[in-house]
């Protein structure tokens, strides 16, 4: 347990950057069957499928395992990454995490949640800053209510304009994946 994240992970031994260190497991709901809203902060992870609209989410709610206990560090030291296991079903992709850096013995294991959560945990009310305490921290404990307001609206900026970026790219592209203009050769 840590004094403002509640459960944690830490490592019992050194992970070198690159090593594959767990799945996030969890059900697989796609967003059209969300069903029910979460009653508590969600643990959820959505991931962008290769089926146009059918984003899918991997909620550990009622199944899961150690991953779900992964703190927010705005300076995480685990990247996700999207694989597919045994046959490559575009609706079924898994989620999981590799060492962005070298993580030492003792060590606490650290994800980034991702601007959508922070959004979406300011508008329910379920937290008021970060507690991750990294140099770099984006939303520190420091700051008063009329700060916290001032910040939470400059993420909701920023995320607008990176929706609007995205949205124009892909109507410059027609909606298709940009090709590479290299061979295999090169």
């Amino acid at each position: 347990m840590t004094k403002h994240a509640g459960f944690t992970v830490i490592t019992r031994e050194r992970i070198p950057a690159g090593t594959y260190v767990d799945e996030f497991v969890g059900e697989h709901l796609n967003t059209e069957e969300k069903g029910e809203e979460r009653k508590t902060i969600s643990y959820a992870f959505r991931m962008k499928c290769q089926v146009p609209g059918r984003d899918i989410i991997v909620d550990p709610y009622y199944l899961g395992n150690v991953t779900r206990f992964f703190n927010h560090s705005c300076e995480s030291n685990l990247a996700p990454f999207r694989f597919y296991k045994v046959h490559r079903r575009k609706l079924h992709p898994h989620l999981g995490f590799y060492a962005s850096r070298d993580i030492e013995k003792n060590e606490e294991l650290t994800i980034h949640y991702g601007w959508d959560w922070w959004i979406d945990a300011f508008q329910k009310g379920y937290v008021s800053c970060c507690q991750c305490g990294t140099p770099k921290c984006v939303l520190p404990n420091t700051h008063t209510e009329e700060e916290l307001k001032k910040d939470l609206e400059k993420l909701k900026r920023e995320f607008h304009g990176v929706q609007q970026r995205m949205v124009k790219r892909k109507a410059a592209t027609g909606n298709k994946a940009v090709k590479s203009k290299r061979s295999r050769h090169d």
